[in-house]
């Protein structure tokens, strides 16, 4: 077993992903944009959960959130870019962070053991540091509260 999959959990078909399979995918599906995309250093906020890789894609002056999970031999990825079809640049640009750019990538797994040993009186104050960053974070707090934390414990 791979120490990074020892270690943090990761799905082991996330961790096997290569090169040639992301060029590949780049080549068929994004035309060969999602190597722009990263090697122009518009990755930003990737993390890694389980058998899931996440982060924002810079386009201009826009945003994008980007979601790959790797399951069995199948990977399936969504974009807020809604391009039609099944790849997009982002989505492939992500990847390549994956490839290339794995030590660098937010750890959820550590984070949330992390979290789990600070008093409350702490995490109080992380929560309300993130809603006072962004007002929308108290959205997680209403009755699907319990339903969205259940999610990110368990991988989506």
């Amino acid at each position: 077993m791979e120490v990074w999959q020892k270690k943090y959990l990761v799905s082991p078909y996330l961790l096997s992903l290569n090169e040639a399979q992301v060029i590949q995918l780049d080549q068929e599906g994004a035309d060969g944009q999602g190597w722009e995309f990263y090697s122009n250093g518009h990755i930003m906020k990737a993390a890694v959960f389980r058998n899931q890789i996440s982060g924002k894609v810079a386009d201009g002056s826009h945003f994008h959130f980007v979601r790959i999970r790797a399951e069995e031999q199948e990977i399936m990825a969504s974009c807020t870019c809604n391009q039609e079809g099944y790849l997009c640049k982002h989505i492939v640009a992500l990847l390549y962070s994956w490839i290339y750019d794995r030590e660098e990538f937010l750890n959820v797994e550590t984070s949330l053991q992390k979290l789990q040993e600070l008093p409350k009186k702490e995490l109080i104050a992380i929560i309300g540091r993130m809603i006072q960053y962004d007002p929308q974070n108290i959205d997680y707090f209403d009755n699907s509260f319990n339903d969205a934390f259940d999610d990110a414990i368990n991988g989506f």
